[in-house]
């Protein structure tokens, strides 16, 4: 994944990438710190799977190669928000419009390369970029540890923390997002 973005990017870019696409663009600024100019990770982790992750990730394999994708979106996606926002509607028809533009191989693809990660942890100390680590205090994918030990281990992270919100951050907070990443940008341009 992280070689095809290489080659499809520019020169210099800056990227920004939630959950999987997090990871994935924390080794596009590892393996290329010349080319990523600001790096953006929202709702996140390094890679590293314990063993309840594995299987929680081994089951979502198992629902999506049995024709189970429906039910499995419909489970992941109210896990994902808040509790009070899972009985949202128009969120909730919100992500269910975009996951259905996403073909089933692709969730297949996604959740063997979220089994397959290669950890960053020792890693993360190459990233020379500005780096903003957005999470949503709620989050039941990834723990706040996580995202503290990120901002300590890539020399110039700053971590900014949504309250009210899970998993989801840029749909269920996209006004807080949206300033986050406004507010942070324009700092690093001046």
């Amino acid at each position: 994944m992280t070689e095809q973005l290489l080659k499809d990017a520019p020169e210099k870019f800056s990227i920004c990438g939630h959950s999987l696409g997090g990871w994935v663009a924390q080794l596009a600024a590892i393996k290329a710190p010349h080319r990523v100019s600001h790096l953006i990770i929202m709702g996140s982790w390094t890679g590293d799977l314990d063993q309840e992750k594995r299987q929680y990730f081994e089951q979502w394999q198992h629902e999506i190669e049995n024709d189970r994708l429906e039910h499995l979106l419909s489970e992941v996606n109210a896990a994902s928000v808040l509790p009070s926002r899972s009985k949202d509607r128009i969120l909730m028809s919100t992500l269910i419009e975009g996951q259905a533009k996403f073909p089933r191989q692709g969730f297949l693809n996604q959740t063997k390369a979220m089994l397959n990660s290669q950890p960053t942890t020792l890693q993360l100390y190459k990233i020379e970029c500005p780096t903003l680590i957005i999470y949503g205090r709620q989050d039941s994918a990834f723990t706040l540890e996580t995202q503290q030990s990120m901002k300590s281990d890539i020399p110039s992270a700053k971590l900014a923390i949504i309250e009210d919100c899970g998993h989801m951050s840029h749909v269920e907070q996209p006004q807080a997002v949206t300033a986050l990443l406004k507010f942070w940008l324009e700092d690093q341009l001046k």
